[in-house]
This record gives structure tokens, C-alpha cells and sequence, in this order.
């Protein structure tokens, strides 16, 4: 995480929260900035990016490549314009992928329109940045997504609340009080200032990395000026009434406080659930494309804030609380940038966990028969020896579903590699089963909950009718460590079928298996890969994790669970094709994942 800034920020609140979240799914965070005033579970390492000369830029991109070499980074997330520029050329020397959070509008200038210097996926917090970056700086839309921030209900300390309460009705003002937030706090408290008296008590919370500027002196006693204060929360918490923007704002109204939200850009007055939407474009006012402040706005919101609080009217504050607490969740933007973490870092590399594709095992080719879904015992040998020799960990689908984040795979010590069997032939057992305890290695297999014998075969010239695994040797594996998941009730085309019909091809089996295996069965294989939206949402409702795929689905292994795309092995697989299987980058050269890719 990497930041530029001399005092707190949004981008700090930001950036700490998000790394924290992410340390308690297995991440490693480092985190670089001029100074950092948050607490925070993350390592931190200061760089001076707000020194701005050339040399000692050249000196903090040597030292951000210095650190991402010695902590092994896999990606930078730059969240300032200053730490992004020495973050874009870090990123490009150690070839790991840069994505940056834009906090704020950007400036339009020749160079800045040249040389972006965002990296490989921009995120916006909202749809007034991202019309800046596409209309006026010219960015690709594709590279920009639009993720706000994540923030949790605050957490108030009910007694230090209570007594930061007033007689009087309380409005308080909060932000930083230098720059141009500096500006619009001295035009807000000048604008309120015949409202106080008897009837009004305006506290200002925040200031500056000196304390209060001078220029405010002169609101003095009328204005109650706090300074920094670490437990804003008690303060919001304490007020009847709050004036801020972007995380002030949206603070105030998970605690369900009228809220006039206005920032340096925009004043969209007292937040209802009609004017929502509109302020959430904006950040709450902190962007826009020009400035919009309109003289007594700010006094006539206040009057009406203050109405409202008189009338204990709670309905328009559940409501914003609620659509508020939807789009700032945690949870939400953590799952978002887990995948967009795997997803920049995959495409970079060009690499995704392999999960290969078998069906029967078989002693020479002459058993194989006309169907090419086979491999000979000594083929498979061979593969599991290359495993074996390259350090390779096999997992099992039902694995996947233990981890915490599928971002464990960026261990750079780990080899992870699927073997899945599709069918459950009973040469899984006789054949397959003894080599892969000889390699400690394990497997997936898919079972075809409804039949005994591969009939669906039946009419296809040259096939033969063989048997599938029974109770007795499905439990002996399942108890060495084999994984087993549904391939239907009886191998249909599942695209072809009515819904009725394959609802209960999907659920039927589960339920058959589940009994029959003592535990849940959370994978779903499409018998010859067949498949629709249609009945992909049937497999989601049916209770299962993943429905795993063919050679359709997206190349990044964490993006659809409900279609994951696999690589076939055939009779023709030798040992040199095999090798390009499991190099990690075999399904980026499919020529269909190329196009998905390139738009």
C-alpha cells in the first residue's frame, strides 16, 4: 500500500482499514507512506513522496523496489499521486501489478494526459472520478472500475459521547481545516454564524498537522474548535446535527444523523433518500467538475437538519443508514479487491492454477477403445513423476473451498496443481487409486450418482460398457484423501434439458451422494461440458460451491466458481505437452480467453 500524505487522510482510513481486513485473510501488507497516524497490523516503511525532486524520487523508487523484492511483493496499491508516479515504475521493473484507488479529481494537464502512470487497474470511489479519468484524462474505460470505500459502523464509546453533548442543539462540522478543505470550513462556519447563539452550538472537529489556523481566531468564543481528535466517532455520535463530506459523511449517516453533506467541490444540502443517489456520485461533494457552493444553501440546510431533528421523524434515517451501510459494506469491497489482487496479479504473470481434466486410466492403448478420454498407466506415471520432480502440491476441489482466500496461491513456495477424474470408472480404483499413493499425491473424481455402467455411451460406435466405481471402493479412497463430486444422475446434456429435468439431474444427485459419502458434496461437474445460465443458477441453488467446467469459463480460476474452466488430458498428451499444461499459463493461449482478454 503505498501513500504520499503529511497528515491524516481519507486515503489513510482507507488503506489501514483495508489492510487490516486483508492481514486477517492471510495477506502480507506492507504499507509505505511519509508518515502514518492510524493504527494498523501492517509493517510500515516511510518514503518521502511529498519530496518531489528528481534525485529523491529516483531514491524512493529504488527503495520501493528494494522492498518488494525482500518481502516477495506480488502487487502495489497506490492510493496518492505522488506515491503512484514512483509506484508505477517500481511496479514496471519488478513486473508486478500496480492498482491504484483515485481519491480524488485529477488534474488536467499535457503530461498528466501522456503518461498516466495509474498501472494496471484504476479504481475510482466514485462516478465523478471515473468520468474525470475517461472523459478528460483520457483513460481506457476498461481499466476503470468504480469501488468505494469500505467503512464499518463506527464504534462510539457511549460515555465519552454523552459528555461531549450540549445543552443547546449540536452541529458539528468535520475535516481537515488546510488546503482547500481549509477554504470551505472558514466559508461554512462564516455562512452558520447568525444562526448561533441561545439556539445553536457550532463545534468545528479536525484541524491541520499545526493545529488551528490562525485565520479562524477571529470565530472564537462563538465556534468551539476541537483540533485532531482520534475518536471522531464520539463526536458524530454526540451531535444532532453533522456537516461533512466523503468518510464524515458517511459515518454520520451509518449513525443515522441528519446530514448536510458538502464538500470542496459540491453542496448537495441536507442528505433524504431522494437526493442520495446524486450525492453518492460526488463522494458526498468532495468531487465534482467545478465548484458548486450557493450562498445561503449551507445556512437554509442547516435550518431544515435542525426541523427535522425537532420533529424525531427516524424512517428517512434507517433508510440512508441502510443504503449507506450497502454501498461503503467492508465485506463487499474486501471480496472485490481479493479478486481484482488475483486477477491483475494472474494477468501480469500470465499464470492460474492448473486443474487438469482426466477420465479413465487405462494398461495399454489397445484397452483405450474408440473414445480418446483415456491415458495408459505409464502416461499417468509420467505425469505424476514431472509433478513430483517440479514440487507440485495437488489439491482437491473440496481443498478450494477450505481456504480462505484463493489468494493463498500466491505463496511463492506453493505449486498448487488439480487433478480431476470425470465419471468414475471403475479403473480409478483398479489403477489410478495405487498410483496415486505411490506419489502421495490426491484427485477429484465425478461420479454419475444415477448409473452403474457408462449408458450414456450406448449407440456410439466402438464404445464399450464398463463399470463405474461401487460404495465399498468410493469409501476406501475417500478415506486415503480422494475428493468425489456429482456428474449428474445420468450424464445428460444438461443445456438440452427442460429446467424440471435438469433440476433434478443437478440436486438429485447430490442428495444420493451425500448419503452415500457421509459428508457434503460441494462440487458440480457438467457431464460433456454442457451448460447455460440457466443451469448454472440451478447448480448454485442447489447448494453447491463450485460447478466445474470444461474449456469454457473465465481463464482466472476465483472470477465465476460456477463455471471453472479445466485443461484437458488425452492419449496424445506426452510428456512434453504436458509440461505446457501445468506451467500455469496454458489457458491464456486459448484463443477465445486472448479475445475475453483484449476487451
Amino acid at each position: 500500500m503505498a501513500l504520499s500524505q503529511l497528515e491524516v487522510t481519507g486515503a489513510e482510513a482507507f488503506a489501514t482499514t483495508l489492510a487490516d481486513k486483508l492481514i486477517g485473510l492471510g495477506y502480507r501488507i506492507v504499507i509505505v507512506s511519509d508518515t502514518l497516524t492510524l493504527p494498523t497490523k501492517a509493517a510500515f516503511t516511510p518514503i518521502p513522496f511529498n519530496k518531489r525532486r528528481l534525485p529523491q524520487r529516483i531514491r524512493n523508487i529504488r527503495e520501493m523496489i528494494r522492498l518488494v523484492r525482500e518481502h516477495r511483493i506480488h502487487a502495489i496499491h497506490a492510493h496518492s499521486r505522488a506515491a503512484g508516479w514512483c509506484a508505477y515504475f517500481a511496479a514496471w521493473w519488478c513486473n508486478v501489478p500496480l492498482i491504484t484507488t483515485v481519491h480524488g479529481r485529477q488534474p488536467i494537464h499535457f503530461s498528466r494526459k501522456v503518461f498516466h502512470a495509474f498501472g494496471d487497474k484504476i479504481l475510482p470511489i466514485c462516478e465523478a472520478i471515473r468520468e474525470n479519468l475517461v472523459a478528460e484524462l483520457g483513460v481506457q474505460s476498461s481499466m476503470v472500475e468504480v469501488l468505494r470505500n469500505g467503512v464499518a459502523e463506527p464504534i462510539v464509546n457511549k460515555s465519552s459521547a454523552d459528555a461531549l453533548r450540549t445543552e443547546k442543539p449540536l452541529i458539528t462540522l468535520l475535516g481537515r481545516l488546510s488546503k482547500e478543505k481549509g477554504e470551505l470550513a472558514y466559508r461554512i462556519v462564516q455562512e452558520l454564524i447568525p444562526l448561533l447563539g441561545d439556539n445553536v452550538h457550532l463545534r468545528v472537529v479536525g484541524g491541520d498537522k499545526n493545529g488551528i489556523p490562525t485565520r479562524f481566531d477571529h470565530f472564537r468564543p462563538k465556534v468551539e474548535f476541537t483540533g485532531f481528535v482520534s475518536n471522531a466517532p464520539d463526536y458524530l455520535a454526540a451531535s444532532d446535527v453533522v456537516i461533512g463530506a466523503g468518510r464524515s459523511a458517511i459515518e454520520a449517516l451509518l449513525l443515522e444523523k441528519p446530514t448536510i453533506a458538502v464538500g470542496e467541490a459540491r453542496l448537495h444540502g441536507l442528505l433524504t433518500p431522494e437526493t442520495f443517489a446524486d450525492a453518492l456520485f460526488t463522494n458526498f461533494g468532495d468531487i465534482a467538475a467545478k465548484q458548486d457552493f450557493h450562498g445561503d444553501f449551507c445556512r437554509k440546510s442547516v435550518e431544515d437538519a435542525l426541523h427535522l431533528v425537532a420533529s424525531k421523524e427516524p424512517r428517512a434515517a434507517q433508510q440512508l443508514k441502510n443504503r449507506t451501510a450497502e454501498e461503503f459494506s467492508i465485506e463487499r469491497l474486501l471480496h472485490r479487491m481479493d479478486a481484482i489482487y488475483q486477477r491483475t496479479w494472474s494477468e501480469k504473470r500470465r499464470y492460474e492454477v492448473p486443474i487438469l481434466t482426466y477420465h479413465r486410466i487405462v494398461r495399454n492403448k489397445a484397452e483405450g477403445g474408440s473414445l480418446p478420454i483415456w491415458v495408459t498407466e505409464s502416461q499417468f506415471e509420467e505425469h505424476l513423476q514431472i509433478l513430483k520432480r517440479g514440487g507440485f502440491t495437488t489439491l482437491t476441489v473440496n481443498d478450494l473451498a477450505a481456504l480462505p482466500t484463493l489468494g493463498e496461491r500466491f505463496n511463492p513456495d506453493w505449486k498448487p496443481i488439480l487433478l480431476t477424474f470425470d465419471d468414475g470408472y471403475e479403473d480409478n480404483y483398479s489403477l489410478l487409486f495405487p498410483i496415486l499413493q505411490r506419489y502421495g499425491f490426491t484427485a477429484t473424481i465425478f461420479l454419475v450418482a444415477g448409473m452403474t455402467h457408462n449408458d450414456w455411451d450406448k449407440g456410439i460406435p466402438g464404445a464399450e460398457r464398463l463399470p463405474l466405481l461401487n460404495i465399498a471402493q468410493i469409501q476406501e479412497m475417500q478415506r486415503y484423501g480422494i475428493d468425489f463430486g456429482s456428474h449428474s444422475m445420468t450424464h445428460p446434456r444438461l443445456a438440452s434439458l427442460d429446467l424440471l429435468q435438469a433440476q433434478a439431474e443437478i440436486s438429485t444427485s447430490k442428495h444420493i451422494l451425500e448419503d452415500r459419502l457421509g459428508q457434503a458434496v460441494m462440487s458440480f461437474c457438467y457431464p460433456y461440458g454442457s451448460l447455460n445460465p440457466e443451469v448454472k443458477r440451478l447448480v448454485g441453488d442447489s447448494g453447491y460451491q463450485f460447478g466445474i467446467a470444461s474449456d469454457s469459463g473465465s481463464a482466472f480460476l476465483h472470477e465465476d466458481l460456477l463455471e471453472v474452466r479445466r485443461i484437458g488430458v488425452f492419449p496424445n498428451t506426452n510428456a512434453r505437452g504436458f509440461r505446457r499444461k501445468i506451467t500455469g499459463g496454458y489457458v491464456f493461449q486459448n484463443q477465445a480467453v486472448k479475445n475475453a482478454l483484449r476487451h
